[in-house]
């Protein structure tokens, strides 16, 4: 039911626009397809982890260009669960001059990791600092930019179609409304050498007294079968919560160093014993890494977006584009009375590109739990994880 209600929302949008624009837009179809193999390291008992295969990703991205300043755009998600749709938004470019507007379902500009797509990133997966990140929804953004700065402002509403099936649906996210602003500056923007820095904040409210929803401030770096078992974080019961963010990331040709840092300040709705009291409580977390094209080509930027994509194909050998990458993250999520609630990762990344459209990657990730972060979130990681990725976009 709820798919067939969002699917003829989103059909009546586009006949409106079709007739405000009075053409047939010009359709683009694209994608992503992601297999994984998980192998653990693991020394502990009672919390055996599956290795072995598994779908990570199967990912379809439609966009409907009218003319030049207007387009419909689209993202859905599949697996055994389910559908789940993504952003789905009305982009009006240029509505005000080098300014944007989007309406619909739009996702929330926060930090630079946030910000780049997980089709282009070194790693397999986003680090640990991705736990504070807020959730798409439906609402507004408006995005001005112009030679080297871009500003991104949101506002939305509890996210649409997060598993589209009227007996799984559940809205697991718990962002219910809230803004979000990013600011981005490349004070540094030559052929190959550019310095990116960035500002952002967040403010997410809650649901209304008495509800039983909560905050997951958890996330883990290893996603597959069975790996809800060692996302590193906690839930945690909020009236709200703000978050600022830090980032700087300095590039030279194939050299890229990346670092942000994250506070959040939450308002808890009441005391949860043994863990926090009803005082505001903050958390921290950080991302710093490293990565490496060693054939010698650089990723592309966006001053609009303010963001890192695909690595840019400059004469390519034989033997397509390599890519090395490490990376350090934590999540701190102590409180006034527990104190050292803590996961620390390290990671290790590999990739080959041997086309334009195919991604072979590895990432080994060695996970450090603190005993506190162990049993406050019921959760215990393995020592090491390795990952190998075959990854098809199109």
């Amino acid at each position: 039911m709820l798919f067939k209600k969002l699917s003829a929302s989103l059909l009546a949008g586009f006949m409106t626009i079709s007739a405000f624009a009075k053409v047939m837009p010009e359709i683009g179809i694209h994608g992503q397809l992601a297999l994984d193999y998980l192998g653990h390291v693991q020394k502990q008992t009672g919390n055996t982890l599956t290795n072995g295969a598994n779908l990570r990703a199967a990912d379809l991205y439609v966009s409907a260009n009218f003319n030049d300043s207007i387009s419909a755009n689209l993202e859905f998600g599949f697996s055994p669960d389910g559908v789940e749709l993504g952003t789905a938004f009305i982009a009006f470019e240029n509505l005000l001059p080098m300014t944007d507007v989007l309406l619909g379902q739009v996702p929330s500009p926060f930090c630079l990791e946030n910000a780049n797509s997980g089709k282009y990133l070194p790693f397999l997966e986003r680090s640990l600092a991705t736990a504070f990140k807020p959730c798409i929804g439906p609402g507004i953004s408006v995005n001005h930019h112009q030679d080297s700065w871009a500003i991104k402002m949101a506002v939305k509403g509890t996210p649409l179609g997060r598993k589209i099936d009227e007996k799984k649906y559940a809205d697991t996210y718990t962002d219910h409304y809230g803004v979000t602003v990013r600011g981005t500056w490349a004070p540094v923007l030559e052929d190959k050498m550019l310095v990116h820095t960035g500002l952002s904040f967040s403010y997410q409210s809650m649901a209304g007294e008495g509800s039983e929803n909560q905050t997951s401030f958890s996330v883990s770096e290893v996603k597959g079968r069975n790996t809800g078992k060692i996302a590193s974080g906690v839930k945690v019961e909020l009236k709200d919560y703000m978050v600022v963010g830090l980032e700087l990331s300095p590039a030279y040709g194939p050299f890229q160093l990346e670092a942000e840092g994250l506070v959040t300040m939450a308002n808890p709705r009441a005391a949860k014993q043994g863990f926090y009291s009803d005082k505001m409580q903050v958390f921290h977390a950080i991302n710093a890494g490293a990565n490496w094209v060693i054939t010698g080509q650089s990723r592309s930027y966006s001053v609009k977006d303010g963001s890192f994509g695909a690595i840019k194909r400059d004469e390519v050998g034989d033997f397509g584009i390599w890519q090395l990458g490490v990376r350090y993250s934590r999540l701190d999520l102590s409180t006034d009375t527990k104190k050292n609630v803590d996961a620390n990762n390290l990671t290790f990344a590999l990739n080959w590109y041997p086309t334009e459209y195919l991604r072979l990657g590895m990432n080994y990730v060695m996970s450090m739990m603190s005993e506190n972060m162990k049993q406050i979130s019921r959760t215990n990681a393995p020592e090491g994880t390795l990952a190998l990725r075959v990854q098809t976009v199109f």
